[in-house]
């Protein structure tokens, strides 16, 4: 019996106009797989995630089996991976969704850990977007020059960097048993920090799954002490800006009903910033 289900991608969550790619789970007898199928204007899509697979295969991490790809057509074939995390993630108890997060910080820090140094990190783009919208925002200068302070130090010092997921979310990974995938590539990068990715996916969780502010940094804390990591607080509060500064783009420019209102997202971005430089 075949049987074929759209799956939910960013695109339709968010009812983009512009369609990027679509995703397929195939049923067919005891055989589950997914179809990828990238859009032609979206074609950096397809390579990244081609890319990123062929590196998580090389360091001998879980991540997405290529059974076909068509290149010339923007098509793969996937091996399922489970259901997405964000789907059942809110009815787990605290303690599980805590040790779930570990799981995905683990991955991400596997992912990450062939890396080098550099003295200049990616283009902050979630950021320069923002400070691009200043006028339209209505932000008020004390707040942009405080970004700018904070980006422009960070910048000056020398990170480590590897691959990873510049806008690392929840809803890019799935779970199969006892392990977590990262399944969407598409924001692969060779040049990743490690907080910075963190503080995005924790903002992410704060926002979409009602942690508090208090508990994702008690939880960062508990994470670094129990493997032992030494952490870049300034890369951190920027990796949690970019991903309020995207929400506050959002709900400026939508009519739906946001998570966080636009007040509340600057609110949340000057009390970050107040706790790195002020």
């Amino acid at each position: 019996m075949l049987k074929i289900t759209a799956l939910p991608t960013r695109d339709i969550r968010e009812k983009l106009q512009i369609i990027r790619k679509r995703l397929y789970l195939v049923d067919f007898f005891i055989w589950k797989f997914v179809v990828m199928k990238v859009y032609r204007s979206y074609s950096q899509i397809y390579a990244k995630n081609m890319e990123a697979c062929r590196l998580a295969k090389k360091i001998r991490i879980d991540a997405p089996k290529h059974f076909l790809d068509i290149p010339f057509l923007l098509l793969s074939t996937l091996s399922w991976e489970g259901d997405n995390i964000s789907m059942n993630f809110n009815f787990l108890n605290k303690e599980d969704k805590v040790k779930l997060i570990f799981k995905i910080l683990d991955w991400l820090k596997t992912f990450n850990s062939p890396s080098q140094k550099y003295t200049r990190f990616l283009d902050f783009r979630y950021i320069e977007l923002f400070l691009k919208k200043e006028k339209q925002l209505r932000l008020k200068r004390n707040l942009t020059s405080r970004i700018i302070k904070l980006v422009k130090q960070s910048r000056l010092e020398i990170k480590s960097c590897g691959p990873g997921i510049e806008d690392v979310v929840l809803s890019n990974f799935t779970q199969t048993k006892n392990s977590v995938r990262l399944v969407d590539f598409d924001n692969f990068g060779e040049r990743v920090n490690f907080d910075y990715e963190v503080g995005f996916l924790l903002s992410d969780i704060e926002i979409e799954c009602g942690f508090s502010e208090s508990e994702i940094l008690t939880l960062w804390g508990d994470y670094t002490k129990k493997r032992l990591l030494k952490t870049d607080t300034n890369m951190f509060a920027i990796g949690r800006i970019s991903r309020y500064a995207i929400n506050a783009i959002n709900s400026f420019d939508s009519k739906k009903v946001q998570v966080f209102d636009f007040e509340k997202n600057i609110k949340i971005i000057d009390r970050i910033l107040r706790s790195i430089i002020d």
